[in-house]
């Protein structure tokens, strides 16, 4: 997939419409809620929590970004963070999120679900 057809799923060209996020989730570089979620998986973390990620694209300022949502196991330290990241960084993730049948499953041993790790690890 290219970047060309990620900009045209998020204009709604292609048969299955991407999610729209609510209000509640925020672009933190323009303050924006008009974002679409292009895909999301689930991994186990080294805490025993659980790391929830989401590739979002923002209507508003045309960028995309991945929003990591922590977990905590042991507490309640929760942890929310959002990164921007260039269009051929979210078609690499995307193809990647595409390939596994089971992305938010996080015990999902997949060789899919370890290059996202690795990928995201160093990406944020």
């Amino acid at each position: 997939m290219n970047t060309e057809n990620l900009k045209n799923q998020n204009k709604g060209e292609k048969e299955q419409k991407p999610e729209v996020i609510g209000s509640g989730f925020i672009h933190e570089i323009c303050n924006s809620a008009k974002n679409f979620k292009l895909g999301g998986f689930s991994i186990l973390a080294m805490d025993g929590g659980e790391d929830s990620w989401s590739l979002l694209f923002c209507k508003e300022c045309w960028a995309y970004f991945l929003d990591l949502y922590h977990e905590c196991f042991m507490d309640d330290g929760d942890i929310n963070l959002q990164r921007q990241i260039k269009s051929d960084e979210a078609e690499m993730i995307y193809d990647l999120i595409l390939g596994c049948e089971t992305p938010f499953d996080k015990d999902c041993d997949c060789s899919y679900h370890h290059i996202l790790a690795r990928v995201l690890f160093e990406t944020l």
